[in-house]
Protein backbone atom coordinates (compact mmCIF):
# COMPACT_ATOMS: atom_id res chain seq x y z
CA UNK A 1 0.00 0.00 0.00
CA UNK A 2 2.83 2.50 1.20
CA UNK A 3 4.33 1.85 -2.74
CA UNK A 4 1.28 1.93 -4.42
CA UNK A 5 -0.34 5.10 -3.33
CA UNK A 6 0.80 7.77 -5.04
CA UNK A 7 -1.40 6.02 -8.04
CA UNK A 8 -4.24 6.60 -6.74
CA UNK A 9 -5.97 10.49 -6.21
CA UNK A 10 -6.12 10.82 -1.84
CA UNK A 11 -4.10 7.33 -1.93
CA UNK A 12 -5.73 4.34 -0.46
CA UNK A 13 -9.07 4.73 1.36
CA UNK A 14 -9.14 1.75 3.06
CA UNK A 15 -8.62 -2.35 2.44
CA UNK A 16 -11.39 -4.85 2.12
CA UNK A 17 -11.06 -8.56 3.10
CA UNK A 18 -13.06 -11.32 1.95
CA UNK A 19 -13.97 -14.76 2.82
CA UNK A 20 -16.51 -16.73 0.59
CA UNK A 21 -18.33 -19.64 1.59
CA UNK A 22 -18.99 -20.87 -1.96
CA UNK A 23 -17.62 -18.72 -5.57
CA UNK A 24 -21.47 -18.70 -6.70
CA UNK A 25 -24.54 -20.64 -6.12
CA UNK A 26 -23.56 -23.61 -8.08
CA UNK A 27 -20.12 -24.26 -6.23
CA UNK A 28 -19.66 -26.26 -3.20
CA UNK A 29 -19.07 -25.31 -0.24
CA UNK A 30 -15.09 -23.34 0.28
CA UNK A 31 -14.55 -22.01 3.35
CA UNK A 32 -16.02 -22.41 6.42
CA UNK A 33 -16.20 -19.25 8.94
CA UNK A 34 -15.12 -21.08 12.45
CA UNK A 35 -12.07 -22.91 10.38
CA UNK A 36 -10.55 -19.43 9.12
CA UNK A 37 -10.76 -17.70 12.08
CA UNK A 38 -7.15 -17.86 12.72
CA UNK A 39 -6.25 -16.95 9.54
CA UNK A 40 -8.65 -13.85 9.72
CA UNK A 41 -6.79 -12.96 12.67
CA UNK A 42 -3.74 -13.13 11.83
CA UNK A 43 -4.85 -11.01 8.66
CA UNK A 44 -6.08 -8.33 10.62
CA UNK A 45 -3.35 -7.89 12.57
CA UNK A 46 -1.01 -7.73 9.72
CA UNK A 47 -2.99 -5.39 8.14
CA UNK A 48 -3.44 -3.14 11.23
CA UNK A 49 0.50 -3.19 12.34
CA UNK A 50 1.13 -3.10 8.01
CA UNK A 51 3.84 -6.11 8.88
CA UNK A 52 3.95 -10.12 9.86
CA UNK A 53 7.36 -10.81 11.86
CA UNK A 54 7.76 -12.56 15.47
CA UNK A 55 6.49 -9.10 16.93
CA UNK A 56 3.11 -9.69 16.86
CA UNK A 57 2.75 -13.26 17.46
CA UNK A 58 1.20 -12.48 21.42
CA UNK A 59 -1.27 -10.18 19.66
CA UNK A 60 -2.02 -12.82 17.43
CA UNK A 61 -2.41 -15.98 20.15
CA UNK A 62 -4.40 -13.72 22.23
CA UNK A 63 -6.69 -13.04 19.52
CA UNK A 64 -7.53 -16.83 19.03
CA UNK A 65 -7.49 -17.87 22.53
CA UNK A 66 -3.94 -19.64 22.17
CA UNK A 67 -1.94 -17.33 24.84
CA UNK A 68 -1.42 -19.98 27.04
CA UNK A 69 0.41 -22.24 24.65
CA UNK A 70 2.04 -19.06 23.33
CA UNK A 71 5.86 -20.63 24.67
CA UNK A 72 5.35 -23.05 22.11
CA UNK A 73 4.15 -21.03 19.74
CA UNK A 74 7.24 -19.41 18.81
CA UNK A 75 6.77 -19.29 15.16
CA UNK A 76 4.57 -19.24 13.16
CA UNK A 77 5.34 -20.23 9.25
CA UNK A 78 3.29 -20.20 6.96
CA UNK A 79 5.36 -22.09 4.19
CA UNK A 80 5.23 -25.42 5.97
CA UNK A 81 1.90 -24.44 7.70
CA UNK A 82 -0.67 -22.85 5.58
CA UNK A 83 -3.38 -24.05 7.33
CA UNK A 84 -2.02 -23.03 10.80
CA UNK A 85 -2.84 -26.62 11.74
CA UNK A 86 0.43 -27.75 13.44
CA UNK A 87 0.59 -24.41 14.95
CA UNK A 88 -3.32 -23.66 16.28
CA UNK A 89 -4.77 -27.27 16.75
CA UNK A 90 -4.62 -26.89 20.92
CA UNK A 91 -6.56 -23.15 20.53
CA UNK A 92 -9.84 -22.54 21.81
CA UNK A 93 -11.11 -19.82 19.73
CA UNK A 94 -15.03 -20.00 18.70
CA UNK A 95 -15.39 -22.56 16.21
CA UNK A 96 -11.79 -24.35 16.83
CA UNK A 97 -13.53 -27.49 16.71
CA UNK A 98 -14.55 -27.35 13.42
CA UNK A 99 -10.62 -25.95 13.02
CA UNK A 100 -10.02 -29.23 14.48
CA UNK A 101 -11.72 -31.03 12.54
CA UNK A 102 -10.67 -30.06 8.93
CA UNK A 103 -7.26 -30.70 10.24
CA UNK A 104 -8.04 -34.38 11.15
CA UNK A 105 -8.97 -34.92 8.19
CA UNK A 106 -6.14 -34.43 6.25
CA UNK A 107 -4.65 -36.57 8.63
CA UNK A 108 -7.40 -39.12 7.59
CA UNK A 109 -7.70 -38.86 4.16
CA UNK A 110 -4.27 -39.21 3.89
CA UNK A 111 -4.39 -42.55 5.85
CA UNK A 112 -7.41 -44.14 4.12
CA UNK A 113 -5.81 -42.98 0.71
CA UNK A 114 -2.67 -45.03 1.49
CA UNK A 115 -4.51 -47.95 2.95
CA UNK A 116 -6.81 -48.38 -0.19
CA UNK A 117 -3.86 -47.79 -2.50
CA UNK A 118 -1.88 -50.58 -0.82
CA UNK A 119 -4.10 -53.13 -0.82
CA UNK A 120 -5.78 -52.35 -4.92
CA UNK A 121 -2.05 -51.28 -5.98
CA UNK A 122 0.89 -52.66 -4.38
CA UNK A 123 -0.58 -55.43 -3.01
CA UNK A 124 -1.85 -57.99 -6.07
CA UNK A 125 -5.34 -59.66 -5.07
CA UNK A 126 -7.68 -57.17 -4.28
CA UNK A 127 -6.20 -54.80 -7.39
CA UNK A 128 -9.68 -53.20 -9.65
CA UNK A 129 -8.33 -56.72 -12.01
CA UNK A 130 -9.50 -59.15 -9.33
CA UNK A 131 -12.71 -57.39 -8.36
CA UNK A 132 -13.72 -56.71 -12.02
CA UNK A 133 -13.29 -60.55 -12.65
CA UNK A 134 -14.11 -61.69 -9.03
CA UNK A 135 -10.90 -63.56 -8.51
CA UNK A 136 -9.25 -63.71 -6.28
CA UNK A 137 -7.77 -65.81 -2.91
CA UNK A 138 -9.87 -65.79 -0.22
CA UNK A 139 -6.97 -66.45 2.17
CA UNK A 140 -4.79 -63.09 0.69
CA UNK A 141 -8.23 -60.83 0.92
CA UNK A 142 -8.72 -61.29 4.74
CA UNK A 143 -4.38 -60.87 5.36
CA UNK A 144 -4.40 -57.39 3.53
CA UNK A 145 -7.96 -56.67 5.10
CA UNK A 146 -6.78 -57.12 8.23
CA UNK A 147 -6.91 -53.14 9.34
CA UNK A 148 -9.77 -52.88 7.36
CA UNK A 149 -12.11 -52.47 10.72
CA UNK A 150 -9.95 -49.91 12.04
CA UNK A 151 -10.19 -47.86 9.54
CA UNK A 152 -13.84 -48.29 9.02
CA UNK A 153 -14.10 -47.61 12.78
CA UNK A 154 -12.47 -44.39 12.98
CA UNK A 155 -13.98 -43.03 9.79
CA UNK A 156 -17.28 -43.59 11.44
CA UNK A 157 -16.54 -42.34 14.46
CA UNK A 158 -14.95 -39.05 12.46
CA UNK A 159 -18.36 -38.54 11.35
CA UNK A 160 -20.40 -38.67 14.18
CA UNK A 161 -17.54 -35.80 15.78
CA UNK A 162 -17.46 -33.37 12.63
CA UNK A 163 -21.46 -33.61 12.07
CA UNK A 164 -21.44 -32.47 16.04
CA UNK A 165 -18.88 -30.08 15.29
CA UNK A 166 -20.94 -28.24 12.90
CA UNK A 167 -24.41 -28.38 14.01
CA UNK A 168 -22.90 -25.94 16.30
CA UNK A 169 -22.94 -23.53 13.51
CA UNK A 170 -24.65 -24.58 10.87
CA UNK A 171 -28.34 -26.33 10.04
CA UNK A 172 -27.96 -30.01 8.60
CA UNK A 173 -28.22 -28.97 5.00
CA UNK A 174 -24.96 -27.15 5.47
CA UNK A 175 -23.61 -29.98 8.01
CA UNK A 176 -24.69 -32.63 5.30
CA UNK A 177 -23.45 -30.89 1.89
CA UNK A 178 -19.86 -30.62 4.12
CA UNK A 179 -19.37 -34.31 5.21
CA UNK A 180 -20.98 -35.37 1.65
CA UNK A 181 -18.18 -33.41 -0.29
CA UNK A 182 -15.58 -34.08 2.19
CA UNK A 183 -15.67 -37.18 4.50
CA UNK A 184 -18.20 -39.46 2.34
CA UNK A 185 -16.54 -39.96 -0.82
CA UNK A 186 -13.71 -41.89 1.70
CA UNK A 187 -16.25 -43.35 3.31
CA UNK A 188 -17.92 -45.04 -0.13
CA UNK A 189 -14.04 -46.14 -1.13
CA UNK A 190 -13.99 -48.23 1.98
CA UNK A 191 -17.27 -49.61 1.81
CA UNK A 192 -16.94 -50.66 -2.18
CA UNK A 193 -13.78 -52.35 -1.57
CA UNK A 194 -15.54 -54.18 1.23
CA UNK A 195 -18.68 -55.58 -0.61
CA UNK A 196 -16.27 -55.92 -3.73
CA UNK A 197 -13.83 -58.07 -1.26
CA UNK A 198 -16.69 -60.07 0.35
CA UNK A 199 -18.18 -60.82 -3.26
CA UNK A 200 -14.75 -62.63 -4.31
CA UNK A 201 -14.49 -64.67 -0.84
CA UNK A 202 -17.85 -66.29 -1.48
CA UNK A 203 -16.24 -67.79 -4.65
CA UNK A 204 -15.56 -71.52 -4.33
CA UNK A 205 -14.98 -72.57 -8.00
CA UNK A 206 -12.44 -70.43 -9.58
CA UNK A 207 -11.80 -70.62 -13.25
CA UNK A 208 -8.31 -71.46 -15.42
CA UNK A 209 -6.26 -68.56 -17.11
CA UNK A 210 -6.78 -66.31 -19.26
CA UNK A 211 -9.95 -65.22 -17.75
CA UNK A 212 -11.54 -63.19 -19.91
CA UNK A 213 -10.62 -59.94 -21.51
CA UNK A 214 -12.25 -56.85 -20.68
CA UNK A 215 -14.88 -55.54 -23.80
CA UNK A 216 -14.36 -52.50 -23.44
CA UNK A 217 -10.83 -52.90 -24.68
CA UNK A 218 -12.57 -54.31 -27.95
CA UNK A 219 -12.16 -51.09 -29.84
CA UNK A 220 -8.81 -51.21 -29.14
CA UNK A 221 -8.86 -54.69 -31.13
CA UNK A 222 -8.00 -56.60 -27.92
CA UNK A 223 -9.90 -59.25 -27.94
CA UNK A 224 -10.70 -62.90 -27.71
CA UNK A 225 -9.29 -65.04 -29.87
CA UNK A 226 -9.30 -68.84 -30.72
CA UNK A 227 -6.57 -71.16 -29.71
CA UNK A 228 -6.25 -71.80 -33.20
CA UNK A 229 -5.48 -68.14 -33.87
CA UNK A 230 -3.12 -68.39 -31.31
CA UNK A 231 -0.98 -71.48 -33.23
CA UNK A 232 -2.41 -73.98 -31.10
CA UNK A 233 -5.09 -76.81 -32.81
CA UNK A 234 -8.16 -77.51 -31.22
CA UNK A 235 -9.00 -80.81 -32.79
CA UNK A 236 -6.46 -83.74 -31.85
CA UNK A 237 -6.70 -86.11 -29.47
CA UNK A 238 -6.41 -85.39 -25.68
CA UNK A 239 -2.91 -85.92 -25.49
CA UNK A 240 -2.20 -83.92 -28.47
CA UNK A 241 -3.69 -80.89 -27.19
CA UNK A 242 -2.22 -81.26 -23.92
CA UNK A 243 1.18 -81.45 -25.19
CA UNK A 244 0.52 -78.33 -27.45
CA UNK A 245 -0.45 -76.85 -24.75
CA UNK A 246 2.50 -77.83 -22.36
CA UNK A 247 4.59 -76.23 -25.82
CA UNK A 248 2.41 -72.71 -25.54
CA UNK A 249 3.35 -72.84 -21.87
CA UNK A 250 6.62 -73.60 -22.08
CA UNK A 251 6.79 -71.13 -24.58
CA UNK A 252 5.41 -68.39 -22.48
CA UNK A 253 8.01 -69.23 -19.64
CA UNK A 254 10.78 -68.70 -21.63
CA UNK A 255 9.40 -65.43 -22.20
CA UNK A 256 9.53 -64.84 -18.92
Amino acid sequence: MASETSKFTGGFRGLVLTGWQRHDHFAVLCELIPSALPSLAITLITVSHGYFNSSIYPEIFEAISCSHFSKHLKNVNIDNDPFFWERFAFCTFPGSNVFKATARLDSIRNDITYFIEKVTLQRAWITDYNRRHNFSSPMRIDQDLQEFPSRLHELNTFIESTRDALSEWYDSWTVGEWIEQHIWPLLDKLQTLQREAQSMKKVKNWPSRPLPLLKQLEPFGIKEQEYSQRGTSISGTGSELKREDNIRRKHAKDKL
